[in-house]
């Protein structure tokens, strides 16, 4: 669950925010490019506040793929449904070598 408490300091004004708990994967600036960018430590962090509902979706993916949730809403703290998944062949490998997924109830296979 994201931690709003933990919310990191250069995250753009809005309801989205990334906490400080983001372990610099590199998942959600993948979903949401232009959306979520890096701090100088390579934690990701929300550049600019979705606008569009093309947008609004990317966020929810980002925040889906997140593997330790630290991607919110504060209007908005559950997904709405339909937000889903799809992986490369290099995300599958990853996850296949490793025998698990930060978040499998929300992935299409």
């Amino acid at each position: 669950m994201p931690r709003f408490d933990q919310s990191h300091p250069s995250n753009a004004v809005g309801p989205w925010f990334v906490d400080t708990r983001c372990i610099r994967c590199d998942a959600a600036r993948n979903w949401a490019p232009g959306l979520i960018g890096m701090d100088e430590m390579g934690r990701s962090v929300i550049v600019s506040q979705p606008v569009a509902p093309e947008q609004e979706a990317a966020m929810w993916r980002a925040a889906a793929a997140c593997p330790t949730k630290s991607i919110g809403n504060l209007e908005q703290p559950v997904e709405p449904a339909g937000i889903f998944l799809t992986l490369s062949p290099t995300a599958c490998s990853l996850w296949a070598a490793t025998r698990s997924h930060p978040s499998p109830r929300i992935l299409t296979w």
